[in-house]
């Protein structure tokens, strides 16, 4: 890919994350991290932008090829942009500091970008993105030899949050190998698409990675609809390795196709075992049956629990509504049910939890790992209070893998952060990617793609809560951390049945 292409392809990418005044970064903060001053006292109330020492000016204007059209300003804050296509330039509603950090870097004043980073990061350790820019900013400024990866993940948008964490742990990846001098001696440049967990732009951004010939390897897509929509594309010759994604069809995507964590169907057959070790004997599923997700996952977790003589009853919901009364008339049969395991993601999760409450519906509940999140306790409250999920790694975990050493890594790095799954998975993806270009017979595509192959139970490769090894394209061995919500809080309590 031309070097014109490949600097709005890099700013795209920044520009919609950091296109946001000071509202969304107060509200965007690292569960871990203290937020800035200026939020404090008003997080609606714009920071008095910073004047750059030294304005620069791209030498080539940069025209976008589709017009961008912001979305409808919100309260307290400037209109997101959208991103039309991974090769446009939004080039408006930046916050002074981030445009001048993006200016520098399109005009190639790549001491200036050092400059403006190294200040910006020093009050925003967490700032994965621009800790990558300045990256690339540097290895520019030495003229370093460099293989290149690329990551597509939503850097704008409603799930901002997930990209942000994804971000974290991949430049974490990058800075360690960079500081270990890389590989073969050179250094690791990133490439960042914006692909907002849109199928759509998921598959633009797949078509801009397959296009740019110097991209080894993708970390992403990072949800389960947008990675099988772009696998097709990077089937066609590149290797991308979803962090987070775990639809069961991602193991019959192709064999350019590689996945970090485990079905959708472990996931389930794990819950009804926890279930039973907790002497369950009648739970209603909620579930919706149109969701990739919640009808897997609700499919694989009804199953195991007949195996288990556990009596599943299934209670049908539409994404963003509640399931019809009958649902919950359940609970006044005799048996009376004795928990309730609801499908979905933490939307879904906090909105059954609290009709479920209202009706004065205490059972025990039980929701898989899309419920891990924050957003699940500032949501429901205390209709969540006890609640039992799974998921891949939890930093609260004393006795899975190395997960307190990376977790000490992680807020060193970041400021004190507190690592989330998205960051770890994203730290392991990527260093398993990196792996795999030093055991590359070959350094191109299809050598990255053969030494991924090798990553066997002879031969894994470092992780956090587990070696890395694939089978079909799928990782083995990898165990679901307990996490149970105690006092308003997620915390690990310990390892699901195997």
């Amino acid at each position: 890919m031309k070097p014109q292409t490949l600097i709005p392809l890099l700013v795209i990418a920044v520009a919609a994350f950091f296109g946001w005044n000071s509202y969304q970064n107060c509200q965007l903060q690292l569960p871990g991290l203290a937020a800035p001053a200026s939020c404090v006292s008003s997080p609606t109330t714009p920071t008095t932008p910073t004047t750059p020492t030294t304005p620069t000016t791209p030498t080539t204007p940069i025209t976008p090829t589709t017009p961008i059209t912001p979305t409808t300003p919100t309260t307290g804050g400037a209109p997101e942009l959208t991103m039309v296509a991974p090769d446009v330039n939004p080039a408006v509603n930046l916050r002074p500091e981030r445009a001048a950090i993006l200016t520098a870097f399109s005009s190639k004043n790549y001491p200036e970008v050092m400059s403006q980073a190294d200040g910006w990061l020093n009050a925003r350790p967490a700032d994965a993105l621009i800790s990558l820019v300045r990256n690339n900013a540097l290895l520019k400024q030495r003229n370093s030899s460099v293989y290149t990866i690329g990551v597509s993940v939503p850097v704008s948008g409603a799930t901002t949050q997930a990209g942000e964490a994804v971000l974290q742990g991949v430049n974490m990846a990058v800075q360690e190998a960079n500081k270990d001098g890389g590989i073969d001696g050179k250094s690791i440049a990133v490439e960042v698409l914006n692909d907002q967990n849109d199928r759509a732009l998921a598959i633009k951004a797949a078509t801009a990675m397959v296009a740019n010939t110097k991209v080894l390897g993708v970390i992403g897509p990072v949800n389960s609809s947008s990675a099988l929509a772009a696998a097709d594309i990077y089937n066609g010759g590149l290797v991308h390795i979803a962090p987070t994604a775990s639809d069961d069809r991602l193991a019959d995507a192709g064999p350019w196709t590689f996945r970090m964590v485990p079905k959708n169907s472990a996931q389930g057959r794990a819950l009804a075992r926890i279930a039973k070790k907790r002497g369950f004997i009648r739970i209603p599923v909620f579930y919706d049956p149109k969701g990739a997700y919640s009808k897997g996952l609700a499919d694989a977790f009804e199953k195991e629990a007949a195996n288990l003589g556990i009596s599943a009853v299934p209670v049908e919901f539409t994404s963003g509504s509640l399931p019809e009364q009958t649902g919950f008339d359940v609970f006044q049969d005799s048996p009376a049910p004795d928990a309730a395991f609801i499908s979905g993601d933490y939307t879904d999760v906090a909105r059954i939890a609290k009709a479920l409450r209202e009706q004065n519906i205490t059972v025990p509940l039980i929701a898989g790992d899309s419920a891990y999140s924050q957003s699940l306790l500032q949501t429901a409250g205390q209709a969540v209070e006890g609640l039992t999920l799974v998921s891949y790694f939890h930093a609260s975990a004393t006795s899975v893998g190395s997960t307190q050493s990376f977790v000490k890594a992680f807020a060193s790095r970041y400021g004190g952060g507190t690592p989330n799954a998205r960051a770890a998975q994203a730290y392991d993806a990527t260093r398993t990617l990196l792996e795999a270009i030093r055991r590359a017979k070959t350094k191109d595509r299809a050598g990255v793609k053969a030494a991924l192959g090798t990553f066997t139970s002879e031969k894994p490769g470092p992780g956090v809560t587990s070696k890395v090894q694939f089978k079909d394209g799928g990782i083995v061995g990898r165990p679901f951390v307990v996490i149970q919500v105690a006092q308003g809080k997620l915390v690990s309590s310990g390892i699901a049945p195997q």
